[in-house]
């Protein structure tokens, strides 16, 4: 009879959404805990709070939106900060080749004329 109770309970939207923040979900068709989430992902409509749980997933919905734009801009930034970078290493890897053949000529030239 506790469950009967706490269903009962359960059919204000704010008992409701309490339990569910609490990691006990309200019970559904028979079932308690993870079965009974199960149940209340698949046929959501059927929450006594469906209406501020579909606007609350369409607030969460339009920032994960935002934090995924907001990601990708930061993404290409620090890619095109990659590619600016390698193109600097190559430039000075060319100058540090550049500069050791140079010394490598002048001791051939050395060495070539005691």
């Amino acid at each position: 009879m506790k469950v009967a109770a706490v269903a009962i309970l359960c059919q204000d939207e704010r008992v409701f959404e309490s339990m569910i923040q609490a990691g006990t979900p309200c019970p559904i068709d028979g079932k308690i805990g993870k079965k009974a989430m199960a149940i209340w992902n698949k046929y959501d409509h059927e929450r006594p709070d469906y209406d501020t749980y579909v606007k609350r997933m369409k607030e969460r919905k339009k920032i994960q939106k935002e934090i995924e734009k907001q990601e990708a801009l930061e993404a290409k930034k620090k890619a095109k900060e990659e590619v600016k970078m390698t193109k600097e290493l190559e430039t000075l890897d060319t100058e540090l080749d550049k500069r050791v053949e140079e010394k490598l000529e002048k001791k051939k030239v050395e060495w070539s004329n005691p």
